[in-house]
């Protein structure tokens, strides 16, 4: 049964629509028994000045996003469990600031769209260099070995551009999924990455079965040997994509693998 959900966004991240009431109340109409609003958290200037990314500053997070949750909690505190979080990046050297964010929020979801290379920035969804896999499994193991993050959002995005699985894939996928197990981390299955792969005619082939860039059945078939523990997630960037037709494909995909799956966060 599809009653939780723990990556949803919210209008401020500049890509999103709606609020935390309009994603609460979609979520009433389900039934549901909790609701994670985990909008893109802001990035220290040092590196958002370098990118382009559509999400909160730090001024919205405090004045509007903080203060959204807190209403959302009050309001909702007899129908529904709201939890706050953020999807947020990683980059070494700022303890502090994630810091600040765990004393805020109830958890953090690591979502990597960005690698720090010497001083570039690179997008996760470029064509990625064998360096930068390479790059991408180091970050997210050192993101996890802080212990600041309870879920890896979309583990496997590495693969957008990717077609051909190669031995390469399999080795920075080994090392992403010991570093969760390790950590106690939740790997999400991402509804979202269906629906961009659908959408955008990414789709792929797997034994004679649909497969996407993400979710990755070859991710997830060795999530799934090593014992690894999933999460499904909406993702979601819109109210009405709380539990809709992408959602259900992610539930079928990862029952199609028997995975491990875990339906409530642990927020100990």
């Amino acid at each position: 049964m599809i009653n939780r959900n723990y990556h949803t966004h919210t209008y401020l991240c500049k890509h999103a629509l709606g609020d935390a009431s309009d994603y609460l109340e979609r979520c009433l109409k389900l039934n549901y028994l909790t609701l994670g609003i985990s909008d893109h958290g802001p990035l220290p200037e040092e590196i958002s000045r370098k990118i382009t990314s559509r999400r909160m500053n730090f001024q919205e997070y405090v004045e509007i996003y903080l203060p959204m949750l807190k209403d959302a909690k009050n309001k909702y505190a007899n129908k529904i469990e709201v939890l706050g979080g953020l999807e947020i990046e990683y980059f070494a050297g700022y303890d502090e600031y994630y810091q600040k964010f765990l004393n805020d929020l109830d958890y953090l979801i690591l979502g990597q769209h960005y690698l720090k290379k010497e001083e570039e920035l690179i997008n996760i969804y470029g064509h990625l260099s064998k360096d930068d896999l390479d790059l991408y499994a180091k970050t997210v193991s050192l993101a996890l070995d802080t212990k600041y993050f309870k879920i890896l959002a979309h583990p496997d995005i590495f693969t957008w551009r990717i077609d051909k699985w190669t031995d390469q894939c399999e080795e920075v996928a080994s090392n992403i999924i010991d570093a969760a197990i390790r950590n106690n981390v939740l790997l999400e299955v991402n509804a979202n990455g269906i629906r961009n792969a659908i959408q955008q005619k990414r789709l792929l082939n797997y034994q004679g079965k649909v497969n996407y860039p993400y979710p990755r059945y070859e991710f997830f078939m060795l999530a799934k040997k090593k014992h690894a523990l999933v999460i499904i997630n909406d993702d979601a960037h819109a109210p009405n994509r709380i539990s809709d037709q992408y959602t259900k494909l992610a539930y079928n995909f990862a029952r199609d693998l028997n995975l491990n799956i875990v339906d409530k966060l642990d927020l100990k």
